[in-house]
């Protein structure tokens, strides 16, 4: 085991993650439907004991969307940055 860090001892000193801090940034999950290190399923498991704003779904994506459907990902992050950037200016 070692630490998942080079400032181990800084992350230490952090709060842990809050409902005004982490809480209040919006989230989109992107399902990768042909990811075999993350399958579907797991990856849905992950969406219901972790909520998130919105979710996507690529049909064609394996575990590295950017690499199998960079178009569509684009496509995608680029939606949800216009859709949420107003909760930025917030």
């Amino acid at each position: 085991m070692r630490p998942s860090s080079l400032f181990a001892k800084e992350l230490d000193s952090l709060s842990p993650l809050s409902a005004s801090g982490y809480g209040s940034v919006a989230k989109v999950f992107v399902v990768c439907e042909k990811d075999e290190g993350l399958q579907a399923s797991f990856q849905r498991w992950m969406i219901e004991n972790y909520p998130v704003n919105e979710v996507r779904v690529i049909e064609e994506a394996d575990h590295m969307a950017m690499m199998s459907t960079p178009e569509k990902l684009s496509q995608f992050i680029s939606e949800i940055v216009d859709k949420y950037a107003s909760f930025i200016n917030e």
